[in-house]
């Protein structure tokens, strides 16, 4: 797939992963800041990459150039001060499910 294929398909995974944030949040300012926030990411996340990075932790993240689709969701929820990361850790850390180890 070619470039532009690519940047055509990061819009589209933008635009459904932002439809289903939408639906999901409060009836308020909070989801058009949701909102916002993913449409400021378009233009600048351009490459889609699915390769496995090790993040930091809390507030890691990929280079804003390059991602997946959860990666827009995760910086546009971090514009409303919530870090999707750590708030699946720790409820992952206080549940009793057991997470098999070797899991990236």
């Amino acid at each position: 797939m070619n470039v532009s294929g690519r940047r055509l398909e990061m819009k589209i995974a933008a635009i459904m992963a932002i439809s289903l944030i939408l639906h999901a949040a409060p009836v308020d300012d909070t989801r058009n800041m949701i909102a916002v926030n993913a449409m400021r990411q378009v233009g600048r996340t351009l490459t889609y990459d699915p390769e496995y990075v090790k993040l930091d932790y809390p507030m890691g993240d990929v280079p804003i150039e390059k991602g997946v689709c959860t990666d827009v969701i995760i910086r546009a929820l971090r514009g409303i001060n919530i870090d999707l990361q750590k708030e699946i850790h720790e409820d992952l850390k206080a549940s009793s499910i057991n997470i098999p180890t070797g899991i990236k």
